[in-house]
């Protein structure tokens, strides 16, 4: 039992890392929001939206969102849902605009350097999460350049009617609408681009968002302090579904998860019970790639 319980303590080890950085995204997502960041974001976006192009934009500005804020449901949950209902109050096809959405937002989940499974990747195999996103933002570049030309091409086929959202007015309820609103955001972008250590760029943009939470947002601290533990909840019930969430204890399912699989990997390495199927897929692996260079 010793030695197990030694065994599954490496694995534990060995994913401590990730649960960090599954952490700080909770904390991150949580601070945009009562900072204002994500709202300033959408209601900003929205605004370069054509009702003739609106499958185009739908997947487009949710696949940017999603880059920027590495999670598929909390992008859904903002600009997923804002485009959704632009898209359908021009008339577009519902069935078009679920996937032009659901598209966009699994961008980011793939191949944005702050999401949890890109990060996920990158500590189980040993390998650098950046080297790892360009060569991933390398493969996706002819299915997203692909996806753009398809909902383009919808776009013109189909009549649309005008659309008039007053997304900002209805943001500016709840928040101060401020170009400093945006600045967490371009400090996590340059910090991706100067290569910082992902934990690093996360605690230092949501370090930024509370500075605003407090200053700009005029938030307590109480409130703050409450928001990172349980996430953002909007006292307008009409703005709820797009900004509640966030926060550490949304991302506990996703840690006990990896945790239980680390406690897992552990004991395959330290019991050697897979290696018998990894030499196999060793041997086949290398069969393959002869093959390949042979063709």
């Amino acid at each position: 039992m010793k030695q197990l319980l030694l065994m599954a303590g490496k694995g534990q080890k060995t994913g401590f890392n990730i649960m960090v950085v599954l952490s700080l995204i909770g904390l991150l997502t949580a601070s945009w929001r009562i900072s204002g960041t994500i709202p300033y974001l959408v209601s900003f976006a929205v605004n370069f939206i054509s009702p003739d192009y609106c499958l185009f934009f739908a997947f487009v500005l949710n696949a940017a969102l999603s880059l920027l804020i590495g999670t598929a449901f909390g992008t859904s949950a903002t600009m997923g849902v804002i485009t959704m209902s632009i898209c359908i109050a021009a008339g577009a096809d519902p069935m078009l605009a679920g996937g032009a959405v659901l598209a966009g937002c699994y961008v980011g989940d793939r191949n944005s350097p702050v999401s949890s499974s890109a990060s996920l990747v990158a500590v189980v195999t040993k390998t650098d999460l950046y080297q790892n996103v360009r060569l991933m933002l390398f493969s996706a570049a002819i299915p997203f350049v692909l996806s753009c030309l398809i909902y383009l091409g919808f776009g013109v086929s189909q009549t649309y009617q005008e659309i008039h959202m007053a997304l900002g007015e209805q943001f500016a309820q709840e928040f101060v609408m401020s170009w400093w609103s945006a600045v967490p955001a371009i400090i996590l972008l340059g910090l991706i681009f100067a290569k910082l250590d992902i934990k690093k760029s996360i605690s230092i943009s949501a370090l930024s968002a509370l500075v605003l939470a407090f200053v700009l947002q005029e938030r307590g601290i109480e409130e703050i302090l409450n928001t990172l533990f349980s996430g953002y909840v909007s006292k307008n019930l009409s703005l709820s579904k797009m900004l509640n969430g966030g926060g550490f204890l949304s991302m506990v399912p996703v840690v006990i998860i990896i945790c239980i699989s680390c406690t897992y990997s552990g004991l395959f390495e330290g019991t050697a019970l897979i290696d018998t199927l990894k030499n196999g897929v060793e041997k086949i692996s290398k069969k393959a790639l002869l093959l390949q260079q042979y063709y």
